[in-house]
């Protein structure tokens, strides 16, 4: 549970949350939560996003396609169904800012995914 509380922390919900701190967007936190999983948890990125491409604002942030790739793929965000256009219409939509439930919900997903992979590979989790 204590990294969850990290991870929410750093997305700017949880216990010390600061009052003055502007929220995140989706794409600041696909950001974020991308650099915790390559630097804390010392996971590789994933070398094939095409998989990601079923969001179809993908490349609207040129600089977050890789963010938003790796953490939709691995299943800590999801995509937003836009059912104004079809109802298997996908997007990111890195611009709404992301809500506490949305924070929660990829820190509990990150905490499954780093007790899976320590047991995978237990030398990228030894302190």
């Amino acid at each position: 549970m204590d990294q969850v509380n990290k991870i929410l922390q750093i997305l700017g919900f949880g216990i010390s949350e600061d009052p003055g701190r502007a929220p995140v967007s989706r794409g600041k936190a696909a950001a974020l939560l991308h650099e915790y999983l390559r630097d804390q948890l010392h996971l590789k990125d994933l070398p094939d996003i095409s998989g990601a491409e079923a969001l179809r604002d993908l490349y609207d942030c040129r600089v977050c396609v890789n963010h938003i790739a790796q953490v939709y793929l691995r299943g800590i965000m999801d995509g937003i169904p836009y059912q104004e256009v079809a109802e298997d219409f996908l997007i990111f939509d890195h611009r709404r800012l992301l809500t506490e439930e949305e924070a929660l919900q990829a820190a509990e997903r990150i905490a499954e995914l780093s007790s899976e992979t320590k047991n995978i590979y237990p030398e990228t989790h030894e302190q």
